[in-house]
């Protein structure tokens, strides 16, 4: 074979491998760009979640709070009805010694009627309230579940794509 066969041989097998060297290394930049894609948008999900989880923190404390409030309404209109009572008492008491006390009973007898019926309503509205906290608490616990379920789905895609990735670099 001919000097100048072989040195066009030799010049096109080294053209080939160039050729091939330039090609592994363009599949090696977009492997390594779809790495970091896949790094951002890891670490976007991480805020994402670091950002739920403080607003669900935030809805935690709001809840401990207004469920603290609807503790005080009710001790207060505990303590209101046990007044009510306490002065009723003393109007019966006061009835029995004279007509003029009988009088003043049922006046206050009437005030406490009144204040039963304003803690009645309020107690509803007590209850509605807390009612409210525990719909709010659970829409809080379904908004951390689905993120919860798309962060597994991220896993999942990511794990997929590294096993994808693995199989295509062998």
């Amino acid at each position: 074979m001919p000097e100048s066969d072989r040195q066009r041989q030799e010049a096109e097998r080294e053209r080939q491998n160039a050729e091939q060297h330039r090609q592994e290394s363009e599949i090696k930049r977009e492997i390594s760009a779809e790495q970091q894609k896949q790094a951002a948008l890891y670490q976007y999900a991480a805020e994402q979640q670091r950002i739920q989880s403080e607003k669900d923190r935030q809805s935690s404390e709001e809840s401990r709070e207004f469920a603290e409030e609807i503790r005080q309404t009710n001790e207060a209109i505990r303590q209101q009805a046990e007044d009510s009572r306490r002065a009723a008492e003393d109007s019966r008491r006061a009835a029995e010694d004279s007509r003029r006390a009988a009088e003043d009973s049922r006046r206050a007898a009437e005030e406490s009627r009144r204040a039963a019926e304003e803690s009645r309503r309020a107690a509803e509205e007590s209850r509605r309230a807390a009612e409210e906290a525990q719909r709010a608490a659970e829409e809080a616990q379904s908004v951390v579940q689905e993120q919860r379920e798309i962060l597994a789905e991220m896993a999942l895609t990511a794990q997929l794509y590294r096993k994808v990735m693995t199989q295509y670099e062998e």
